[in-house]
């Protein structure tokens, strides 16, 4: 990914594999298409502390749930770009 950022501490992709999820030290999860568009589809803000953990669900091409969890203690559950 050209213009990341420094600090990336996991990426996972979708089960689909079109779209994946990179976590950081910036407390922030950006969604990226693998089609290679250097700009990220979203980037989801919430956590107070670095994200530590990132998982889609099995279905998550159709529901779009993705589960992050960071040093703050907090588990979030995202909508992102369901049945793209």
């Amino acid at each position: 990914i050209r213009g990341g950022k420094p600090g990336v501490s996991l990426c996972r992709f979708r089960p689909d594999g079109r779209v994946f999820g990179v976590g950081g030290w910036d407390k922030r999860v950006r969604i990226f298409d693998r089609t290679g568009n250097a700009s990220p589809l979203a980037i989801l803000k919430g956590h107070k502390d670095s994200i530590t953990t990132l998982d889609w669900a099995p279905d998550s091409q159709n529901t779009g749930y993705l589960a992050t969890g960071a040093a703050d203690g907090k588990i979030y559950i995202w909508r992102c770009f369901p049945k793209t």
